[in-house]
């Protein structure tokens, strides 16, 4: 019934958008056409990427059409159900094409870029000025030309938002009705042609999924051509523009503000400006001299990084990898090439994996349809399970195989990039040997409790042989970033001996000014050229991490997959022995599974901490960068060959590494909400452990606070423990109360490892306090004076609110639901629900510090645009007047730097807490709806007790949307600040001024600080992703109570 409302909402709303977007959709098909890159170039017809994708979808809505005659429904029916998806499908197929021609456009700029870097070499022979003059202009056109289509692109894509929300919406309920509808005929024994039932619905989820697909593969590629590729691959325009500029003499021509051009072409602002200005004959030819000089010495003071010989005597890769994990590699079949070429070498390295692959077909043929003694619904996932690691272990050989050769080419590519750094002690370290401590040490203790488990060796091995070579396809990952991350560590550990570089006047004091100044030029030049060298080994360091993490995708999304089912089969398992009471060792069973949980956790975690540390290392120069300008702007020495390093930096950030499977997920912490909503915790406890001296306005760790703190912790766990123990009530056995229990027992654990960890962070509190003082004192120099009674006022409120969510909750379940317990035992379970609203206080009054110095900032700054107003601050105003402005921005500056920091601390301070909070709430809105539901639908006890348990549910869901609320109030006046430096940046004409505005509007482009726990970032998305938890969680408890229900009908009938 919800499948079939959805689809006809879906209908109702396509057609009214097909409506009122036909006029407008035209006008911006024929601008789109008006748009023409080069006439002068060979027209090339746009190719055509998905055509056999769209012949496999045409054909397969085709077959499916053709069962409609031999269905048991009418066909006008079966025409009901499926014309709304036909109808979005067509719609979807009609946007690809225009999107072809949209990525057409797009290839032509790149060939266009691409003719322009053939000519160069032809320019230099035949030199003219003209001609050169020429080719910078048609690059500036070209980025104009982009920025025109990538607004027309998102104009056009505007038209099919709400085709394209309602499509996945009916998508979904398509999906989903037909997979329960297929169980639903298996598990009743309905009597239908199963060929024709099965045929259907097999190429209509067939279809389904293919039309997803179609839909992922068609932005994809779009964006591709637009922006920055999704994995960390490079914009090709971008690039090619790069290499375009520094193919010519970099001191020759000085590129002003190209890094503008493309950053406002992105994000749809247009600037003009002159991008080249013309240096004299004698300078370029002097210059020349001095590049060659340099050349020289650099040869000289190369010291390349070492290579290892440990595995291939080519490739330095596996410099951190021991002996013995070599050789598992070769007998998993990770590792699948020799370092000789002869075909000898080459055969005997395909056949060390032929023993465990033979045994895992045997187990798999022998095994695979023996089950665990389970009944009920917990056989199908147990199975289920079973065919999908067997699937991952079958997929993963064909990749192992099929990579083989092209692994071996880029893993020599990666040696090839020889980084130097002088004073480097070319040292490999043997890092996170605990890594694979813990993996393999996990491994074998599981593998221990084989004799102990009632179970065959054989079966075991069927379970357990899928993730243990999925993990250590990650942990050869990680050693092939190992070497990608010393790489990059290089490339960054030289940025920062630029930065931390002492200036020459200060080392030869005594020495001729002249002299020192003729130093410091060659050192300049020197450095900016070493820095262009480096940034082209970063962009190939990049290219070639994408291109290697690509050929681990499919593995991982296979591995992903089975870790999901392995991690739900084993607590389903462990479930169903406590539910009912297998007669096993108990112990044995529950020591194993938790082992193996562990196991899971252990290698999620390193896995996606692998790639995240190799994106945060690769990211981390364009910061570097941007300082080393800013080093030379604040001493004023910004010339033509500083000013180059805006292209670097420009190029860095359109290389950003963004490692993803396949575009299906991004492989960064980001992607751990995802799997983590397994787990269910509930609440935190903590205080303040800090004091304010009364000699000075300083606050410091207070010892006896501390000490308080953690008595006030164990006694409280193991009071509460006692109390719970002693405590009688009814046993009614119901998924209701266990989930109650859980939240109640979660709820005191949390509390206490809470307290614990503010103890720990009680330096970090009193850093945080300080740095809000000295950011208050530095806005008293600028005579706007904080305001603390907003504060008092916001700290009062929320206060009272955590009070009366504690009357709320407390009272009515006291008179409703409270009977013989302790006035102890209540105090110990009704604890924690204030002092989790202690914690949502204290994060909220750090995010409102913060907050409001952001607003200060921003007022700040509005005054000093009204100074200058519609004038330039050369002609109209005071040298003293200039001189204040300037001041103003700097401290501005300074005062936004201490803010971002203080996002950062607030983050490490509450992350943890925060992640903790938003699952907790989790917890408890699914047990209140749930209990909502078996009581006030039921009408067990009555519609009072099911109303207060709403309401408590409800007061969390506000309490988590006003947090969220407050954190994207900051990110806003985050990007309220950026306007205004960027409005007084056009607006100011005096060079001093402009270099202050130019280095604060870098620092403000390129920062972009949320408030997060690592996981997920506290935004509006997260509210989307908690709400779509509960009601998935909740539609699956529902139907596991329908399903107990029906099985003890079932029973008694039998009976």
């Amino acid at each position: 019934m919800l499948a079939t409302t959805s689809s006809t909402i879906s209908m109702v709303i396509s057609t009214t958008v097909f409506y009122s977007r036909s006029t407008q959709l035209k006008s911006l098909l024929a601008e789109l056409e008006q748009l023409q890159i080069h006439p002068t170039l060979i027209f090339m017809s746009p190719p055509k990427h998905d055509n056999w994708l769209r012949k496999f979808l045409i054909f397969s809505l085709i077959i499916n059409m053709m069962f409609f005659p031999f269905m048991e429904e009418p066909i006008y029916m079966s025409i009901y159900y499926s014309l709304p998806g036909i109808i979005n499908f067509f719609d979807h197929l009609f946007l690809s094409h225009i999107l072809d021609h949209i990525s057409h456009k797009f290839d032509s700029i790149n060939r266009d870029v691409k003719h322009r870097i053939n000519l160069v070499g032809f320019l230099k022979v035949f030199a003219d000025q003209d001609e050169l003059n020429m080719n910078i202009k048609r690059v500036q056109s070209l980025t104009h030309l982009r920025y025109d289509l990538v607004d027309l692109t998102v104009r056009i894509y505007r038209h099919f938002e709400m085709t394209t929300v309602a499509a996945m919406v009916s998508w979904f309920g398509y999906v989903n009705d037909t997979i329960y509808y297929i169980i639903y005929v298996v598990t009743n024994d309905i009597n239908r042609n199963n060929l024709i039932f099965y045929g259907n619905n097999v190429v209509f989820l067939m279809f389904s999924f293919c039309w997803l697909v179609f839909i992922l593969r068609m932005f994809t590629r779009t964006q591709d051509k637009v922006e920055v590729k999704s994995g960390g691959q490079i914009d090709q325009v971008v690039v090619k523009m790069g290499e375009f500029l520094n193919s010519f003499d970099v001191r020759s021509y000085v590129f002003i503000d190209f890094n503008l051009i493309l950053q406002m072409a992105v994000n749809g602002v247009e600037f003009v400006t002159d991008m080249v200005q013309n240096v004299g004959k004698k300078d370029v030819i002097e210059n020349k001299k001095v590049q060659s000089d340099e050349k020289q010495q650099v040869e000289k003071q190369r010291l390349y990084a070492p290579t290892a010989n440990i595995f291939t005597k080519t490739m330095s890769a596996f410099a951190s990898a021991p002996v013995f994990f070599i050789y598992l590699y070769k007998l998993t079949g990770i590792v699948q090439f020799s370092t000789n070429n002869t075909p000898f070498s080459k055969f005997l390295a395909r056949l060390w994996c032929l023993p465990l692959y033979a045994y895992f077909i045997y187990v798999t043929v022998a095994y695979s349809m023996i089950s665990r003694n389970i009944l009920g619904i917990f056989k199908y996932v147990d199975k289920m399970a079973g065919y999908t690691s067997g699937l991952t272990m079958l997929v993963s050989i064909f990749m192992f195989y099929r990579r083989s050769d092209e692994l071996k080419s880029l893993l020599t590519k990666l040696d090839s990039i020889e980084i130097y750094l002088v004073g480097n002690n070319g040292r490999y370290s043997r890092r996170d040997n605990w890594v694979r401590v813990g993996l393999i040490g996990t491994i074998v203790i599981y593998i221990l409790t084989f004799p102990f488990v009632h179970m065959n060796y054989n079966s075991s091995f069927y379970y357990f042989i899928p993730p243990i070579v999925a993990s250590l396809n990650h942990l050869f990952l990680k050693d092939i970033l190992n070497c990608i991350w010393d790489k990059f560590e290089l490339i960054n550990q030289h940025f920062q001996r630029q930065i931390n570089s002492v200036d020459l006047f200060v080392i030869f004091p005594l020495t001729k000014a002249e002299k020192v100044r003729t130093l410091k030029e060659d050192e300049i030049t020197f450095n900016i050229q070493r820095i262009q060298e480096l940034s082209h080994a970063h962009y190939n360091l990049v290219l070639l991490t994408t291109r290697i993490t690509a050929l681990f995708d499919i593995t991982t999304i296979m591995s992903m997959m089975m870790w999901f089912g392995c991690v739900i089969d084993t607590i389903y398992y462990i479930m169903y022995v406590t539910n009912n009471d297998i007669e096993d060792d108990v112990v044995v069973v529950y020591a194993a599974n938790m082992i193996y949980l562990m196991f899971c956790f252990y290698w999620l975690f390193f896995m996606v901490g692998m790639f995240s540390t190799t994106q945060k290392k690769a990211n981390k120069t364009a910061t570097y960068v941007h300082d080393i300008w800013n080093k030379y702007a604040l001493k004023n020495e910004v010339d033509r060959r500083v000013r180059h390093l805006q292209l670097i930096s420009v190029r860095l950030l359109n290389t950003r590494l963004q490692i993803t499977a396949k575009d299906f997920f991004n492989l960064d912490w980001t992607f751990c909400h995802m799997v983590l909503n397994l787990l269910i915790i509930s609440k935190i406890f903590a205080l303040l452990p800090i004091r304010r001296r009364k000699n000075s306005e300083k606050f410091t760790p207070c010892v006896y606070s501390l000490i308080y703190n953690v008595v006030l912790a164990i006694t409280s766990f193991f009071g509460f423990l006692y109390l719970t123990e002693n405590n009688n009530y009814d046993d009614e056995n119901t998924i209701s109360e266990a989930s109650g229990w859980l939240d109640l027992y979660m709820g005191t654990i949390i509390q206490t490892t809470g307290i614990l960890l503010n103890c720990l962070n009680a330096k970090k509190i009193v850093v945080f306090f300080n740095k809000i003082d000295r950011i208050d004192r530095q806005f008293d120099l600028l005579s706007k004076h904080v305001d603390y009674q907003e504060l008092y006022n916001f700290v009062n409120l929320a206060i009272g609110v955590v009070l009366v969510e504690l009357c709320i909750i407390f009272v009515p379940e006291y008179f409703l639901i409270v009977e013989n317990e302790t006035v102890l035992y209540l105090l110990c379970s009704y604890c924690p629900i204030l002092t989790t609203g202690i914690v949502k206080v204290q994060f909220a009054v750090f995010v409102f510090l913060i907050f409001q110095r952001f607003c200060y900032a921003e007022v700040v700054l509005e005054e000093t645009e009204r100074l200058l107003g519609g004038t330039t601050l050369s002609t109209f105003l005071t040298k003293t007047a200039k001189n204040h402005v300037t001041a103003t921005v700097d401290v501005v500056h300074e005062i936004q730097n201490e803010l971002y920091n203080l996002c950062d601390l607030t983050n490490r301070l509450y992350g943890c807490q925060n992640f903790l909070m938003v699952l907790s709430t989790f917890s408890v809105c699914i047990t209140q709806f749930y209990f909502c539901y078996s009581e006030g639908l039921q009408l067990q006890s009555g519609f009072a007790l099911a109303y207060f348990s709403m309401q408590w549910a409800v007061l969390q869901l506000l309490e988590v949307f006003s947090l969220t609320y407050l954190c994207e109030s900051v990110h806003l006046k985050m990007d309220g600040t950026k306007h205004i430096i960027n409005r007084l940046l056009f607006k100011s004409k005096d060079q001093k001024l402009n270099v202050v505005l130019k280095t604060f509007s870098m620092h403000e482009m390129h920062r972009d600080v949320r408030f997060s726990c690592g996981l997920f970032s506290f935004d509006f998305g997260m509210i989307q992703m908690l709400c779509g938890m509960i009601s998935s969680y909740l539609i699956i408890m529902i139907q596991l109570d329908i399903a107990r229900s029906e099985t003890g009908v079932n029973q008694i009938t039998d009976t």
